[in-house]
C-alpha cells in the first residue's frame, strides 16, 4: 500500500496485460492534487473507483484527464447516493463508465445498462448498481 496522506491509502495491484491498477474508494479522487499523485507519481495505468457520488459530471472530467495520461478508468456509483442532499435524478442517468487505455483506447467511454434485476418494489435505496463490462471488447 502507498500512503498518500496520513489517513488515506491506495492499493496498487499489478495485473499482466493491464499494468498498475490503483484501487481506491474515496471522494478524494476528484481532488486534483490527489489524482496527480496517482497518475504522475504512482503511474497507474488503470484506476478502479467505486464511489458514493451525487452524479457523474466530475467523474467524466476525471476520465478526460486520465485519458491524457493513458490511464484507463472504471467508475461505478451506488443507488444510495441518489438520496444525498441536492442529488438530482437526472445525474444518475449514467451510474458508471469504463474507459480503456493503450491499444483499446479507441473505444471511448462505455456506459453500462443498469441491471434489470433490481426489485424496485422492495428497494430500500441503499443497494449498489450492478452491471457487467466486457474487458475483451
Amino acid at each position: 500500500m502507498e500512503d498518500i496522506k496520513s489517513d488515506k491509502k491506495i492499493l496498487l495491484i499489478h495485473a499482466e496485460g493491464i499494468g498498475r491498477i490503483a484501487v481506491l474508494i474515496c471522494k478524494d479522487f476528484l481532488e486534483t492534487s490527489y489524482r496527480r499523485i496517482i497518475l504522475e507519481v504512482l503511474k497507474a495505468t488503470f484506476i478502479l473507483s467505486p464511489s458514493f457520488s451525487s452524479g457523474c459530471y466530475d467523474f467524466l472530467k476525471v476520465a478526460e484527464e486520465c485519458n491524457r495520461y493513458d490511464c484507463g478508468v472504471l467508475w461505478t456509483n451506488c443507488c444510495a447516493a441518489m438520496h444525498l442532499d441536492g442529488a438530482k435524478p437526472e445525474n444518475f442517468k449514467n451510474t458508471g463508465f469504463l474507459q480503456m487505455s493503450g491499444k483499446r483506447s479507441d473505444t471511448g467511454l462505455v456506459y453500462p445498462d443498469k441491471d434489470s434485476s433490481c426489485d424496485k418494489k422492495k428497494c430500500m435505496g441503499n443497494c449498489l448498481f450492478t452491471c457487467a463490462f466486457d474487458f475483451n471488447g
